[in-house]
């Protein structure tokens, strides 16, 4: 016969470690983090409190962290379709990693990963310098980034989805414009 904390028992899950008391599987943690770029120049982490009074149980513990601080900053955005008709002339940096930019790029694209665009900040010096990736999240935290350094980027809405997705032309492969620092 099972008892109600047993695995097998009808309606419960196993229970699950937390920071030394048992808490029920499933039961949902909820946590919110910000973090710009990867390398954590700015974090802020607020897990909501487990009823778990461990000091060892990260869930029991209001964690603020900043290091630096981080103005609001407006990002600007412009449409894949609106990017195509600007031309070649358009200055675009891709942002996403070294095997994403050789399955397919923008022609005119250079390539600065995300995690180099710290050291790589004379790459966006040329005004406006659009921004992409492959959905637009991380050219969007690049950018916030980079306007926080007073640089003049603007993210590329819907990334490399929607480029692809409105039949735009891209390069596969490597090519001359990849400079992943």
């Amino acid at each position: 016969m099972p008892t109600s904390s047993s695995p097998t028992a009808v309606g419960r899950s196993p229970p699950v470690r937390c920071g030394g008391r048992q808490r029920q599987a499933g039961s949902v943690r909820r946590s919110t983090a910000v973090n710009v770029l990867c390398i954590g120049f700015w974090r802020v982490s607020t897990p909501s409190r487990c009823r778990c009074r461990s000091r060892r149980c990260a869930t029991s513990t209001r964690l603020t962290t900043s290091i630096g601080t981080l103005e609001a900053v407006t990002i600007l955005e412009i449409s894949v379709h609106d990017l195509a008709a600007i031309g070649p002339t358009a200055r675009i940096i891709d942002v996403r990693e070294p095997q994403e930019w050789d399955a397919g790029h923008i022609a005119q694209a250079e390539l600065v990963p995300l995690g180099s665009v710290p050291e790589r900040l004379d790459a966006f010096a040329a005004t406006p310098t659009y921004v992409v990736c492959r959905s637009g999240n991380r050219s969007g935290r690049a950018c916030e980034f980079l306007g926080a350094h007073g640089l003049e980027v603007v993210n590329v809405a819907g990334g490399m989805l929607a480029w692809v997705d409105a039949g735009f032309d891209m390069v596969p492969g490597a090519a001359s414009g990849a400079t992943g620092g």
